[in-house]
């Protein structure tokens, strides 16, 4: 599964709030909820959050294995 936690991290050490993003990018505050909650969107936004954050994909998401 992969997840989104890194992007919270990151947007707090740069100061950064949900709703400056949503601002500055253009992204609605429900699909971040739905980042936050690592559900599904487009490969789109997460080019325009990689854009305006100047980071690789891999800084703000990870591939978790969960064992069962």
């Amino acid at each position: 599964m992969i997840v989104y936690y890194k992007l919270d991290t990151l947007l707090n050490e740069r100061k950064i709030t949900k709703t400056q993003l949503c601002k500055d990018t253009g992204i609605s505050a429900n699909v971040v909820s739905k980042i936050s909650k690592s559900e599904i969107f487009k490969t789109d936004t997460l080019n325009r959050i990689c854009e305006y954050l100047h980071v690789q994909p891999s800084e703000i998401k990870e591939y978790v294995i969960h064992l069962k």
